[in-house]
């Protein structure tokens, strides 16, 4: 019978985005053998992966058995035991006959005995027989390895880890521990095991640009409306999390709404943070970790009060919940553990930057002791997220242009730059105004250099001078740690601040000053300032940056020592961008299609007939596009890529889509004069290729440039 392409999971394999590294890792430590731990962020879509782990070895014709197990709340060892037993015969079962129904049909195991292979049926039943009798919590976890004495090699993924019991933890690390078959153990990556790791590897959130294609995907698969935009905020906000990613795109289904304004998400985002995938999620979690309603209202009281001050004390923590010093330590650790708080030297602070959770308690606190109605609560939340959308974009294009001085700090490893590339009097008066090439000259061969320090370890600043965090974006100060050129310990702290012209005095003097209380707060002894800007210093401002010994730079300053530090390319790719137009069909719109892409190869220069054989073929997409697609939308999407050796144009319309047609076989030759001429366009153009799609057609044309 046909697999069905989900059988755990709850995604397509190929909609499951971002993951293909570590997917890969675990498919490969099915051959390997032993424990592989995997430290999974919060909402990072472990269990997801997990899942699509199993359906791909379900789905292969692979031999490897998939067993997934979740760990669940409150279960006692006893009862864990006996459902790994069940849960591992019912899943061969349903693996040997390929019938991935029987799993959630949860049949006896008697009537699995009958059904399965007549290979499989021993050691079935002898493993059916532990349940009868009370057999040991080894015993019953080691039913895999009976299997495998039966010539049945099975792939152990669990999940939830962090939720076992100690007694469970133990057996299971002990038994599966044996190399003779291959475990993955999942669990957040705050838990701290009590066995070294045979092998791990970290599952940390989406990278931004995935996160957008997940949350894309969904939309387009549960018919949900999203803009770019709102997909973008919703990346910010929602901290790249899958879950949360998907959770939103659900709950904007269920009430049929679109996303495509910030209103839109802001409306969905604050009815989550009262309701299902957000607030019921967090205050499952808190009375689980409590275990007490009564302990819970103070745990929450707690995390609301450090929200609100930044920090606080582990005993204030123990008076308030009445716990001893044991017990409260441990209800840190587990709250650690989950990411509601940090803990550090007798510390708990709240998370950083974590949007959900700071909202999440500020909306419940809001609800529970502020004495204002629920709907009053609400509609000021709903204002609230709408007016921040605009603010956490600006921060994020803010980020996006700043130095990196935190990463740029990191790459210091005792390296000899030009003493031009970091001081900015030295740059006025040899480089500025040069070409760069003549600046890039001037930088190999001058004598005045200065050795860098080795750094071992760089934070933003505000990690560890918070107040310098209320004046400036995180990333824009960082400290690197490390020892200069004579063996001293050292510390650069780095500074980027706006000013549209040569820095002032007093600007400089301000940020000199925070730099030095960041300095003394931290208790450095020996340490060097750095500031950055955008067109460097006035005089004054220069020498009181020399009378501090620290040093000054400007954007072009940075761009030259990262070259030297090997960090950027001295001859960077020249690229013109991307262009992107929309024509309507029909009416000879392609005619201004074709004149647009004349415009972009003449700036590649591109010879005349090459521009005229470009010209044809694009006309030629758009006919296509226009007379055959039966396009609802009746628009055509032209994206223009120019590099250094070729012009990529990409012709997109929604619609019918053109492989469909060639799989009927059909083609020019049936008759028509115009449109569908690929042959024409292959003649013209080095590649024409039809891109995959869901909707409509999307054909790249490649024109390489031939050099005169």
């Amino acid at each position: 019978m046909n697999t069905p392409e989900k059988i755990l999971s709850t995604l397509r394999a190929d909609r499951f985005v971002g993951r293909g590294r570590e997917l890969a890792r675990l498919i490969a430590h099915s051959s390997d053998g032993g424990i592989l731990d995997v430290h999974a962020a919060p909402d990072s879509g472990a269990s997801e992966m997990l899942r699509q782990v199993y359906d791909h070895f379900f789905r292969t014709a692979s031999e490897t058995v998939p067993f997934y197990f979740r760990i669940r709340n409150a279960e006692s060892t006893d009862d864990a035991g006996r459902r790994w037993v069940r849960e591992f015969i019912t899943q061969t079962a349903a693996f040997d006959r390929r019938v991935p129904e029987l799993i959630a049909a949860k049949p006896e195991i008697h009537e699995l005995i009958d059904f399965v292979s007549e290979h499989q049926r021993s050691w079935i039943e002898s493993a059916a027989g532990l349940l009868r009798r009370d057999a040991p919590l080894e015993s019953l976890l080691a039913v895999p390895f009976r299997a495998a004495a039966n010539g049945v090699r099975s792939f152990i993924l669990v999940d939830e880890f962090e939720r076992s019991s100690d007694e469970l933890a133990d057996a299971m690390r002990r038994v599966l521990a044996d190399v003779s078959l291959a475990s993955v153990l999942c669990f957040a990556r705050r838990h701290q095991p009590k066995t070294p790791p045979f092998a791990r590897l970290h599952l940390d959130r989406l990278a931004a640009e995935d996160a957008k294609e997940l949350i894309a995907d969904h939309a387009r698969e549960r018919h949900v409306s999203l803009s770019e935009e709102v997909c973008d905020l919703a990346v910010l906000l929602l901290a790249s999390r899958p879950v949360l990613l998907k959770g939103t795109v659900d709950a904007a289904a269920a009430r049929d709404s679109s996303l495509s304004a910030f209103s839109d998400l802001a409306r969905i985002y604050t009815d989550e943070l009262f309701g299902i995938s957000i607030g019921r999620k967090i205050d499952h979690e808190l009375d689980r970790l409590a275990g007490d309603p009564e302990l819970e209202k103070e745990i929450f009281r707690q995390l609301s009060a450090t929200q609100e001050s930044g920090s606080s004390f582990e005993v204030e923590w123990q008076t308030r919940l009445g716990l001893s010093a044991a017990e409260c330590g441990e209800m840190l650790s587990q709250l650690h553990e989950k990411e509601f708080i940090s803990r550090a030297a007798g510390r708990v602070y709240s998370p950083r930057n974590d949007e959900v959770t700071a909202d999440y308690v500020r909306a419940r606190a809001e609800l529970e002791t502020s004495g204002k109605t629920r709907a009053r609560v609400v509609a000021e939340t709903l204002t609230a997220n709408l007016a921040r959308g605009p603010r956490l974009l600006a921060r994020r294009y803010r980020r996006e242009a700043t130095v990196g001085l935190r990463e740029l700090l990191a790459s210091f490893a005792g390296q000899s730059a030009a003493l031009a590339s970091i001081d900015f009097r030295k740059f006025e008066a040899e480089l500025k105004g040069r070409s760069d090439d003549e600046q890039l000259a001037k930088i190999a061969a001058t004598p005045e250099r200065i050795l860098l320090p080795q750094i071992f370890f760089s934070v933003n600043a505000a990690d560890i001078y918070p107040s310098i965090g209320r004046v400036a974006d995180v990333e824009r100060t960082a400290i690197g740690f490390g020892v200069s050129d004579d063996g001293d310990e050292t510390a650069w702290l780095a500074a980027e601040f706006d000013s549209k012209l040569a820095a002032s005095l007093d600007l400089t003097e301000y940020w000199l000053d925070r730099l030095e209380m960041a300095a003394l707060a931290s208790e450095l002894k020996k340490y060097r300032l750095w500031l950055v800007t955008s067109e460097g210093f006035d005089e004054a401002a220069s020498q009181a940056i020399a009378e501090r010994g620290a040093f000054g730079s400007s954007y072009r300053q940075i761009e030259l020592l990262r070259i030297e530090l090997g960090l950027a390319d001295s001859r960077p790719h020249q690229s013109l961008g991307q262009f992107e137009i929309t024509i309507p069909m029909g009416g000879d719109t392609e005619i201004v299609a074709a004149r647009f892409a004349e415009e972009i190869a003449e700036r590649q220069d591109f010879s005349p007939r090459d521009i005229n054989q470009i010209k044809t073929a694009l006309v030629e997409a758009c006919i296509n596009a226009s007379e055959h697609s039966l396009s609802p939308e009746r628009k055509i999407h032209l994206t223009f890529t120019p590099f250094s050796d070729r012009l990529e144009i990409v012709v997109r319309n929604r619609g019918l889509r053109l492989k469909d047609k060639l799989a009927l076989g059909r083609s020019e030759k049936d008759g028509q004069r115009r449109g569908w001429g690929l042959e024409l366009m292959a003649k013209l153009v080095d590649s024409v290729e039809i891109l995959p799609t869901d909707d409509g057609t999307a054909i790249r044309i490649t024109k390489l440039l031939s050099h005169r």
